[in-house]
This record gives structure tokens, sequence and C-alpha cells, in this order.
């Protein structure tokens, strides 16, 4: 939100949104909606991802910045019993 100074200089509250930040989510959705199930791996949506927009794509941006427009799962149980690291899946939120 930002502070500003209305036309009779009364003073008013703006929401400002951040371009940035609605660029990678309708990005990520887009990718996400070219799955029958709206999920993929994180690794082949992190390549999707740099093929198209030339950018790389962290596991920490889809949990801070598309928070309520994805879940990131990580099944730790199997990774632990396997032994091995399983990748993230990341699916549109509520899907």
């Amino acid at each position: 939100m930002e502070l500003a100074a209305g036309a009779d200089s009364e003073p008013m509250v703006r929401l400002v949104t951040d371009d940035a930040s609605q660029a990678l989510t309708c990005s990520v959705l887009l990718i996400l909606m070219d799955h029958s199930d709206s999920a993929v791996p994180f690794t082949d949506l992190a390549a999707r991802y740099r093929q198209i927009f030339a950018a790389d794509l962290t596991i920490t941006q889809l949990q801070n910045e598309l928070v309520g427009f994805v879940e990131v799962e990580m099944n730790l149980l199997l990774a632990f019993f396997f032994n091995f690291l399983i990748t993230p899946v990341v699916k549109i939120a509520g899907g």
C-alpha cells in the first residue's frame, strides 16, 4: 500500500501491485494448466519455465510468492524409507 494525496489534497491509500509477482504467477499457472492433472514435478516445471522465459525458478519463489496459487508437495516419508531424494511436485492450489 502507498499513501498519496488525492485530487482535493485529502490523503488516500492506494494498493500497489507487484507486476513481477503477477507475471510469475500467471507464467507458472499456465505451465501447470498444460498438464492434465495440473501437477508436475518441480524439476520439469523449472526446466519448462527456463525454456520459455530464459529465467530460473526456485522452490523458495513458489513457496513465498505464489502462496494460495500453488502447493508444493514433498513426500519426505518415501525419501526416508527409500533413501533417495524425491522431487517435489507442484500443483495448482486446491486441485
